[in-house]
């Protein structure tokens, strides 16, 4: 697992979290947000945009990647969490923030490091083991997958 030192914008927020009071680590896990080419309608692509706007469609795309990925962790908001933050790219800081020292993995500048969303697809595709709750397993890959699928009765 590749492991480093590497800065993060000035803007950006470091943890722990203290507006509730919980001193819990922020920001879990890093992604890309600084110089973004994105589209912009109608003048086609355009550099530049930064932040955490920019930072949170990698998350998002991820996750779709890995769901497509291993269709066994769909819904599984803690099983992929965990492997998120288990094969994430460890990076350390200089800052100490709060409880966490930057030299350590997780630390508040970086979580658990930068989303490494290849090493997560590769990771072992035996099921992640359930947190809490048990969650419905996926059907197995070798049958045609349901046009419609059926949701989750709220109990």
């Amino acid at each position: 697992k590749a492991t480093g030192k590497r800065s993060s914008p000035p803007f950006s927020s470091r943890g722990p979290a203290t507006a509730d009071g919980s001193g819990r680590l922020k920001p879990e896990i890093s992604a890309p947000g600084t110089n973004i080419r994105t589209a912009a309608n109608p003048t086609g692509f355009r550099g530049g945009f930064t932040g955490t706007s920019a930072a949170a469609p990698h998350v998002a795309g991820a996750i779709a990647l890995l769901w497509s990925a291993r269709p066994d962790l769909i819904g599984k908001v803690a099983e992929t969490t965990a492997l998120l933050e288990s094969t994430a790219v460890h990076f350390t800081s200089t800052q100490d923030c709060g409880n966490f020292p930057g030299s350590a993995v997780p630390n508040a500048v970086f979580g658990w490091g930068r989303i490494d969303i290849a090493a997560a697809a590769a990771a072992s595709t035996d099921p992640v083991p359930p947190v809490g709750r048990p969650q419905p397993v996926a059907p197995s890959r070798r049958r045609p997958i349901p046009r419609e699928v059926p949701r989750p009765v709220s109990q």
